[in-house]
């Protein structure tokens, strides 16, 4: 069973749930966006755990994007790497930094 963190209210996490259901939603779109029958074959998004516990996202398959160069590292557990060229992202992050991470990928797409 998954209880709220002690101290959170309900407003917030709702408000958290949006964000996070808004975020995977430009993603998916963006994704359906570039299906084309061929695209997909060659390249997508990817999100998976690392073994440090963290996440990884990669998004390839784009063109004339940002590029990004972040490094945030705030305690063992909540650490962020974000980096992007014109045709790709890729960012690592610890344990609780999914949504960060997902808000950087965003940010890129639309870039």
């Amino acid at each position: 069973k998954f209880e709220l963190a002690v101290g959170i209210s309900l407003d917030k996490y709702n408000k958290r749930a949006k964000l996070m259901g808004d975020l995977l939603k430009v993603l998916q779109q963006w994704y359906q966006s570039k299906c084309d029958g061929i695209w997909e074959h060659m390249y997508g998004v990817e999100i998976d755990t690392l073994d440090n516990p963290g996440w990884t996202v990669s998004l390839t398959g784009e063109a004339d994007k940002k590029s990004i160069n972040i490094f945030v590292d705030r305690s063992e557990d909540n650490w962020l790497s974000v980096k992007s060229c014109n045709d790709n992202f890729v960012a690592y992050g610890g344990i609780n930094n999914l949504e960060e991470i997902l808000a950087h990928a965003v940010e890129w797409i639309n870039s």
